[in-house]
């Protein structure tokens, strides 16, 4: 499970059974040095943000492109669908078991195109 520390703001993994754990390693090793006293290091988190910055940057060009994708795909499709939707009946008629000895092949065909034409039903 990906979590988000409470004090920096990094991205960092922690088990499903693990929601105490708030902070990533950095921020918990630095609060731990302050509540012995020891020396405070700041930690830089620069690197780390510039990861997640280009993360999100692609994962954003990753939702347009399939937005994209999907829109070419519609445009495409619909046209042959159309086309297929009308000829459905016909081939379920061709290559119906009853009209082939109930062959497998026949059975196979008419259960695919009978899945088809439930998916294409308005």
């Amino acid at each position: 499970m990906i979590a988000r520390c409470t004090e920096c703001g990094a991205t960092f993994q922690r088990g499903d059974d693990e929601t105490w754990k708030t902070l990533c390693l950095s921020c918990f090793k630095r609060k731990k040095r302050a509540e012995s006293g020891s020396e405070i290091r700041t930690v830089d988190h620069s690197e780390a943000n510039q990861w997640k910055r280009l993360y999100l940057a692609a994962s954003d060009e990753c939702e347009r492109l399939q937005a994209e994708l999907e829109a070419i795909r519609a445009a495409s499709i619909d046209p042959i669908m159309g086309e297929f939707r009308e000829h459905l009946p016909r081939l379920l008629l061709c290559c119906h078991p009853d009209r082939h000895g109930n062959s497998a092949a026949s059975t196979k065909a008419t259960t695919w195109l009978l899945q088809v034409k439930r998916r294409l039903a308005p």
